[in-house]
């Protein structure tokens, strides 16, 4: 691999080895073939825990990553092979779907095809999550694995973009050398990925506002449509994709209170609405209290009274419900 463009062929397994060693620092590589009929052909761009390009195999039997940093996204064109990612089942990438696969334990790529073809690219992930904050407000990688439906037009406008960047370093190889064009593509790989991430699970850009009061704005959204479901802080950061510290810096930077005192609150709302609508006996007190997402029934009363200035049996015989 010289430079910045590569057009390495080899029928070497070693050398074939090497060089996924060369593109994954730090990661454990092995890979097994029909080292007869094995061969390899890639054309692509490299730098500093980046490629973008293309890789034909033939007669390749599997390749095993273990420990990677980076994100790995395979688009295949021809032939088709099975992708397991730790203990998950295995997924299949053909010619109508691919994949995008976050940090793992462990990649294990087994060929079903004698010849696969296919365009990839590999970030450093860290990269990637400084994007997905920046623009997105997202604080971690949501899956570690994002299918790629290739009849989808952003999956083939990607397919397009790396497709076009390969011929356009064979044709001008010397282009490749400048630092402006190779930090342009890195760039421009690098919101395509973040797009695909957040797409993944409907998650706009940030615009024109601050990212944490944007998150305080969607955990309080969050818990107002389901606080019934949520118990801990840890469980609404999970759900927006972000961590525990992140969410309480931002709810101390943009509120006067807390997000668990903010879920308390919408729990006590939600256990008041069941008892003032709902028609006398369909359910007690306890029921409400549980139908709200809250188990300590003793405490609820106390709260209840506090919020509301009247105890749920005063709400229940006011609105002519029983206990």
């Amino acid at each position: 691999m010289k430079n910045y463009y590569i057009t390495e062929s080899t029928k070497s397994l070693e050398d074939y080895t090497r060089s996924y060693e060369a593109l994954l620092p730090h990661t454990t590589i092995t890979c097994e073939a029909n080292t007869e009929k094995f061969k390899s052909d890639a054309h692509g761009i490299i730098s500093d825990q980046f490629y973008i390009g293309s890789n034909t195999t033939e007669y390749l039997s599997s390749i095993e990553v273990l420990d990677t940093a980076s994100c790995i996204l395979s688009i295949p064109l021809t032939g088709n092979f099975n992708v397991t990612i730790d203990n998950q089942p295995s997924r299949n990438f053909s010619s109508k779907t691919g994949g995008l696969i976050a940090p793992v334990k462990r990649i294990l790529f087994t060929s079903v095809s004698d010849v696969v073809h296919d365009l990839i690219i590999i970030m450093n992930c860290k990269r990637i999550m400084s994007r997905l904050k920046t623009q997105y407000n997202i604080t971690l990688f949501p899956e570690n694995f994002i299918e790629l439906d290739l009849s989808n037009e952003k999956i083939n406008v990607i397919k397009n973009f790396i497709q076009t960047t390969i011929e356009t370093a064979k044709s001008f190889p010397n282009l490749t050398e400048s630092y402006i064009l190779k930090a342009n593509i890195q760039e421009l790989t690098l919101l395509l990925i973040s797009d695909i991430v957040a797409s993944s699970i409907n998650v706009e850009p940030i615009k024109h506002k601050n990212a944490d009061l944007t998150l305080v704005e969607r955990a309080e959204m969050l818990m107002e449509n389901e606080c019934e479901t949520l118990i801990r802080v840890k469980d609404i950061a999970k759900k927006l994709y972000t961590t525990t510290r992140t969410l309480q810096k931002a709810f101390k930077k943009y509120r006067s209170y807390s997000p668990i005192q903010f879920l308390k609150i919408r729990k006590l709302h939600r256990a008041r609405k069941l008892l003032m609508e709902q028609g006398p006996g369909n359910f007690t007190i306890k029921q409400a209290a549980f139908k709200s997402g809250i188990s300590d029934i003793n405490r609820f009363s106390k709260d209840y009274s506090t919020l509301f200035g009247e105890l749920p049996s005063i709400t229940v015989k006011n609105n002519y419900l029983t206990i």
